[in-house]
């Protein structure tokens, strides 16, 4: 507990200095003076491109204060859940397969590598085309990214197994249901649980691309707008909360991960 502490501790402090640091730099502009900052600095720390700390606090609590942005907060959740959701039954299923079956992994490999090179930015114009501006399209292209990014850790979770596990199982009679979910299961899941962090960002990180396709609301939305305002208050804003919010749901899927992997030993 009082590890805990003190790394709350420890991580706070850091917060406040990057605050108070960010807060002097981008207060420079009007401390210093314009024209006692060298040409080369001075367009970095403008207030166009580097914003004062208080006027982000401004556009923070006026959206807040508004309750604007828990309805964009919720809409953007609800599609990174569902995305996601779909994203990681396919992917994991994929990847099982592939890695349990040598037919199935020769006939989906190539396909997959092709697949995964693309990135699922680029599908954006093409799901417009094919699927409208509706929120169909908004939860495929997140699907699509949370499906790649899973594959590759299910497939080696699977497939990396210690072949020493299977054959003591075996010799102690474990066969069929039991041999998978008392040994495979088990000895996959650390993986599985690294690709289910992975595609989680991977589908928060895309959601700002997902809420491109003529999003009128969304977190993704705010900073699309306020790209088209110049408004780099909001900017920041937005990018301050998709940080906060992906760290909470990459948190929330760690802490399932130490409960179900206990057996792991974790050095710190």
């Amino acid at each position: 507990m009082n590890e805990k502490i003190n790394l709350l501790i420890h991580s706070v402090i850091t917060m406040v200095i990057i605050i108070l640091l960010y807060s002097l730099i981008s207060n420079l502009y009007f401390i210093v003076g314009k024209e006692n900052i060298p040409p080369l600095f001075r367009r970095f720390i403008s207030p166009t491109v580097l914003p004062p700390i208080q006027k982000i606090f401004s556009s923070m609590y006026s959206l807040f204060f508004k309750g604007i942005i828990w309805e964009h907060i919720s809409i953007s959740l609800i599609r990174v859940v569902s995305g996601y959701s779909i994203g990681v039954l396919i992917g994991f299923t994929i990847g099982f397969m592939m890695a349990i079956s040598r037919r199935t992994d020769l006939l989906l490999s190539p396909i997959y590598s092709f697949a995964r090179a693309i990135p699922p930015i680029a599908f954006v114009t093409l799901f417009i085309l094919w699927f409208g501006i509706g929120e169909f399209s908004k939860i495929l292209l997140i699907t699509y990214g949370v499906c790649m990014t899973m594959i590759v850790p299910t497939y080696h979770g699977v497939r990396d197994i210690p072949a020493i596990y299977i054959k003591a199982s075996k010799m102690l009679g474990l066969n069929g249901k039991i041999l998978f979910s008392k040994v495979v299961i088990p000895a996959s899941l650390p993986r599985i649980f690294e690709g289910l962090r992975m595609s989680l960002m991977s589908a928060w990180g895309l959601i700002v691309a997902a809420e491109l396709i003529a999003s009128f609301k969304g977190v993704g939305y705010i900073l699309i707008s306020a790209q088209w305002t110049l408004d780099t208050p909001m900017v920041m804003v937005g990018v301050i909360i998709v940080g906060i919010l992906g760290y909470i749901l990459d948190g929330t899927v760690k802490m399932f991960s130490f409960k179900f992997t206990p057996w792991i030993e974790r050095r710190r």
